[in-house]
Formats: structure tokens, C-alpha cells, sequence
């Protein structure tokens, strides 16, 4: 079952005097169960999508449907992890994540059992009262994780959200998200992830959507049919790589 159906998606941004064409008839669905990545060159409006799909951004022609009703916007079902990390400096990590949960009118005890809830499941217990400037990027990005997870949404959007993080940091992060996300202890129904790292994708997704340079189109699909846990040195790891990364390549000299 679809949980999000993108048809005929086109996106033209007008920039001194001239139009500057983003997205070019984007086709794709989000189905229940699945973890799924977009990847492609930068700058090629991966990020876009997802402001499309949480409803924040509404410039565009085209359909994006949720449970094949118009997406709401913002689409309260829907929260995203951000590559920034986008914490609020002057909260605590609890505070930061009572705040999302403030905003959508959950009472007080009722926020403190969750974000409790959700900072222990991301393996922050004991840094309830820390303040962003005291965590690792790492940590930061845990709460990150926490917060948009807090929300109990059916649509987690994640928004290159291991980019600015060391290797073995986003190494052990990435083993966190599949184990949560196999564990199905969480409401969550489906995955959508945008990234440059062809490795992580594969890693990660059950379907990799690879989009050509802007305007963005989509060259084509990979299904990731591998078990879980993952290994990078597997051949059939490294041949769907390889896949990925030829349909980048050509996207790039333009064939």
C-alpha cells in the first residue's frame, strides 16, 4: 500500500528575470514498510522533495498525495531529521524535544514521558539536561533523531542527516537507525531518505530512486533486495553499488 503517491511533479523557481527549473515531472511512491532513498548529484533537488512532501514548501505543479487524499501542509503525520542537527541552543536536550511536542498540544506530563522515552531509545540517557554545545556531533544528531521520532509519525523524513558527522560516528548512527527501524517498536511506516552517499543508500534503503542533475528527472530505480545486516564487501552489495553509481555517472555526462 502507498502511503505517498508524488505524480507529475514539476518545480520552476524564478530567479533574476530568468526561470530556473528544479524538478521535471517526478514520478514515485512511498509505500508502507519501506525504506527508501533518493540519491543523485548535488544540487539536483533531493532536499526539495522532502520540504514538498512535509508540506512546508507548496511552490509546484503536480499531485503529492498522502493515503490518496491531498498532502496536508504541513502534513502533521510527517517529521524530518535535519543534517544540521537544528537544535535550539539555549534548551536542554529534553527541552528540545518538548518543544515539538509542545507544539502539537501534548500535556505536560504527557511530554516529559516521551521525550524521556525517545532520549533513552536513542542511548542519550544521563544527558536529559545537557545543552547542545556540550554534545559531539553525533549526540546532537541522536537528539535530532529523537525529536523528529517523538512525534510518533508515520512518515520519517531524513534529510542528509550523517553528512556531518566523522566516519565511524555516522557508521555507528546509521547501524542505530536500521536496528530501530527493524525492531518495529516505533509507529513509524516508512522511510524517506535523501543522501550523496551511494554506500549509505545501499546500506540503508529497500528501493534507491536516482535522480539526474537539474532539472531533476529520474533516471531510474534499484531494488535493494538484500538481508539485514548489511556488509559493504558482499558481491551482491557491491554490484547494486555499482549499479547506483552507473546511473550516476551517466547522469552526470548527460546521456
Amino acid at each position: 500500500m502507498a502511503l505517498l503517491d508524488i505524480k507529475n511533479l514539476n518545480l520552476t523557481f524564478r530567479e533574476n528575470g530568468k526561470e530556473l527549473t528544479v524538478l521535471e515531472n517526478i514520478n514515485f511512491s512511498l509505500n508502507e514498510g519501506e525504506f527508501l532513498c533518493l540519491v543523485g548529484p548535488s544540487g539536483s533537488g533531493k532536499s526539495t522533495i522532502l520540504r514538498i512532501v512535509s508540506g512546508i514548501l507548496n511552490q509546484y505543479t503536480g499531485e503529492v498525495l498522502y493515503k490518496d487524499q491531498p498532502n496536508p501542509q504541513p502534513n502533521p503525520n510527517v517529521s524530518m531529521v535535519f543534517q544540521s542537527f537544528a537544535l535550539i541552543p539555549w534548551l536542554t536536550v529534553q527541552e528540545n524535544i518538548e518543544l515539538v511536542l509542545e507544539a502539537r498540544g501534548i500535556n505536560p506530563r504527557q511530554r516529559v514521558r516521551t521525550a524521556l522515552k525517545y532520549i533513552d531509545m536513542v542511548g542519550l540517557d544521563s544527558f536529559e539536561d545537557a545543552y547542545p554545545r556540550e554534545l559531539s556531533g553525533g549526540m546532537k544528531q541522536r537528539v535530532g533523531i529523537a525529536r523528529a521520532l517523538a512525534v510518533e509519525p508515520e512518515i520519517l523524513l531524513m534529510d542528509e542527516p550523517f553528512s556531518a558527522l566523522d566516519v565511524l560516528t555516522a557508521a555507528d548512527l546509521r547501524e542505530q537507525v536500521v536496528n530501530l527501524w527493524q525492531e518495529k517498536k516505533l509507529p513509524l511506516k516508512s522511510v524517506l531518505m535523501v543522501t550523496h552517499n551511494m554506500e549509505e543508500a545501499v546500506f540503508l534503503a529497500d528501493r534507491i530512486i536516482v535522480l539526474s542533475a537539474r532539472p531533476a528527472h529520474i533516471m531510474g530505480e534499484v531494488s535493494v533486495d538484500l538481508p539485514r545486516p548489511r556488509d559493504s564487501r558482499d558481491k551482491a552489495f557491491e554490484d547494486i553499488l555499482d549499479k547506483v553509481y552507473s546511473m550516476i555517472l551517466s547522469s552526470r555526462l548527460g546521456k
